[in-house]
């Protein structure tokens, strides 16, 4: 049995982020949810994550920003969640995965899979 991640899901469209939420957590896993950069740094200091899952489009800046800082403060996994086409988006930003909205469930347990699969 693989054993649930502690995710930190940063995504400010609340509809989006609760959904995304409630399927996470539908796998058993603990997720904790930001709308910004700074409320997702913030939980980062506080609670420690296994996997960020984040949009890339945040209004306090660009979810890659956000995935170089706790790339490099916590040497965190992410998986970014963007409405961008695969050639406007660059995954050296410390992302193991895209995803491109509308996601599957499928989708996104692949891409969690490939990006924690040694911590499972």
């Amino acid at each position: 049995m693989t054993r649930p991640l502690r995710i930190l899901l940063v995504e400010d469209h609340v509809d989006t982020q609760h959904v995304m939420s409630r399927l996470l957590q539908s796998f058993k896993h603990d997720v904790k949810s930001a709308a910004s950069i700074k409320s997702a740094l913030a939980l980062a200091s506080s609670h420690p994550f296994d996997l960020v899952i984040t949009d890339i489009g945040l209004p306090d800046g660009s979810g890659a920003e956000l995935m170089s800082q706790l790339r490099q403060m916590y040497n965190l996994p992410g998986i970014a969640v963007t409405g961008f086409s695969a050639e406007d988006f660059d995954l050296t930003r410390g992302f193991h995965a895209r995803l491109t909205k509308p996601i599957t469930l499928e989708q996104l347990e692949r891409a969690i899979s490939k990006s924690v699969g040694d911590l499972r």
